[in-house]
């Protein structure tokens, strides 16, 4: 245990009593069994010769984090998808300066495949945000509340139109009101104008969202690249399984 050999060599250089160096060891020896990662003793890294690489439990716990209200994408990996799709995400992540937008029927997998993209942001110790259209409105509406104790609406938009890496999960599947058309399209153009990378996922095609939405928002998914989700498999029929 590193922590035991950093008291014994501390109390060796300095004049400390042994009984003060027992105390400190059980101390450290408790301290370890509230360890929840053995790897890297909670510290998030695990050295290595001179260098030091980020553990994987960092990894968890950002993903559960982000899917603390639907944990059953938490164990989302692109390896869960057809090697043609992974190539294809992998290939349109590769242009950061573009959006993804990935499109398909009802559980085609398309959320499983957002929080996959998650997930693999993370392993690689990049930052990224994921949110639910419906949440990102709500959260909006809520600040316009009397008493309302929490973030403002332009703090929001810039948290989101800011952050390096964006998913925007199920856009255009609410009520399409005047209120998340205009917020749907200020963050996305926040975003274009940063040449911030957004991933977009949606059960309408652009053409769809032309007539359903907005045609704004519509010219603008345009030019992000389009993977569409064709599979009969209900992801959300196999998260039981």
């Amino acid at each position: 245990m590193q922590k035991v050999k950093e008291i014994i060599q501390k109390q060796q250089a300095q004049s400390i009593t042994p009984e003060q160096t027992s105390t400190a060891i059980a101390k450290a020896q408790i301290s370890s069994s509230n360890e929840t990662c053995s790897k890297c003793h909670d510290t998030g890294w695990i050295l290595a010769g001179d260098g030091a690489s980020q553990c994987e439990c960092i990894a968890e716990q950002c993903v559960a984090k982000a899917f603390e209200d639907a944990p059953r994408y938490a164990h989302a990996r692109l390896s869960d998808f057809d090697r043609k799709i992974v190539d294809a995400v992998l290939a349109a992540l590769a242009k950061t300066k573009e959006g993804l937008f990935i499109v398909g029927p009802v559980g085609s997998g398309k959320t499983h495949l957002a929080a996959a993209i998650l997930r693999s942001r993370y392993e690689i110790g990049k930052s990224a945000k994921f949110v639910r259209a419906a949440n990102l409105y709500r959260a909006i509406r809520e600040s316009y509340q009397v008493g309302y104790i929490g973030l403002t609406e332009e703090q929001i938009l810039n948290t989101y139109g800011t952050s390096e890496f964006l998913i925007i999960d199920d856009l255009a599947a609410g009520s399409l009101s005047d209120h998340e058309r205009r917020i749907a399209l200020e963050v996305i153009d926040i975003r274009m104008n940063r040449l911030l990378q957004t991933v977009v996922t949606s059960n309408l095609l652009v053409e769809d969202i032309r007539k359903q939405m907005d045609e704004r928002i519509a010219s603008r998914l345009q030019s992000f690249i389009k993977i569409a989700l064709t599979t009969t498999v209900d992801w959300r029929v196999r998260a039981k399984m």
